[in-house]
């Protein structure tokens, strides 16, 4: 096992600031792939769901979807 600071040491420059400002600074990139999983996860789920009970119209059944998609954290 590694010690604390050869840990610390491996890590790229920009890890060692303080966490809030690691995320500050990729909060673009965060929010932009967490939409981005909502949105593929409701589209993929919706459209199986679709195809599974034909009569039920896409965006009827995109909504227990984006229930599961918004529940899951």
């Amino acid at each position: 096992m590694q010690s604390r600071t050869q840990w610390k040491s491996s890590l790229p420059s920009s890890f060692c600031f303080s966490p809030s400002r690691a995320v500050h600074a990729q909060r673009r990139a965060i929010l932009m792939l967490a939409l981005g999983l909502v949105f593929i996860t409701v589209g993929v789920l919706g459209y199986f769901l679709h195809v599974l009970v034909p009569s039920m119209p896409l965006p009827v059944a995109s909504g227990p979807t984006s229930v599961t998609s918004f529940d899951s954290g």
